[in-house]
């Protein structure tokens, strides 16, 4: 008798333990649908600061998730505005301008170049790692997103140029590193046609970059 009160314990405790488990992982999902509705409600001007408002609603532990799931809902609505969202983001929460800049570069491989540029300019200390985290999902472009954040953040060069070859396949690595910024004695020209020397540290000049962690 002691050993089936024994069992129908513990199956009811496993049971409960599934009860108290489920309603985690569906949150999970209900997050991610809850970030992408609230992105869908918001016009096309207010993107930028939609995603960083999210963010800064979401707790430490699911601040990334949030982040990810914001640039996700942005790309579906209006890919056009990444940069201005991803500069927007990058500023207000430096230590996501790499994991930011990577998703949406991933979601518009045209962009790849504007977008690392913008991660990097936003969160300048961050540059080395946003040029990795892009050329990780983007290795044929590798010395192209190398040169632009070298150029976008000259004084980290070295760490940025060291980040990309860390993380590349070997037969990119070659061309990474013949990559040279203009205070290394490149030729001094952007990567990005129309684009001249970033001439302050506010990273203002992208659009959208000027809101604030709240």
């Amino acid at each position: 008798m002691k050993r089936t009160n024994l069992k129908w314990v513990a199956v009811g405790f496993v049971a409960g333990a599934s009860m108290l488990i489920a309603p985690v992982s569906a949150g999970v999902d209900v997050r991610s649908a809850d970030v992408a509705k609230a992105i869908q409600q918001v016009p096309v001007s207010e993107l930028a600061a939609k995603a960083v408002g999210l963010i800064s609603e979401a707790n430490k532990a699911t601040r990334e998730s949030v982040a990810i799931a914001a640039v996700e809902a942005v790309m579906k609505k209006q890919p056009a505005v990444a940069t201005a969202v991803v500069s927007a983001i990058s500023k207000a929460y430096p230590e996501l301008a790499a994991k930011v800049a990577a998703k949406a570069a991933a979601l518009s491989p045209e962009q790849t170049l504007q977008i690392s540029r913008a991660a990097a300019l936003a969160a300048r200390q961050q540059a080395p790692q946003v040029a990795a985290s892009v050329a990780k999902v983007a290795p044929q472009s590798a010395l192209k997103i190398t040169q632009t954040v070298m150029f976008t953040v000259p004084e980290l060069e070295m760490q940025t140029q060291d980040a990309v070859v860390a993380v590349v396949p070997p037969a990119v690595r070659s061309s990474v590193r013949t990559a040279r910024s203009a205070s290394s004695g490149g030729s001094g020209s952007s990567p990005l046609p129309g684009i001249d020397p970033p001439d302050s540290t506010t990273g203002n000049e992208i659009p959208g970059s000027d809101y604030a962690r709240p």
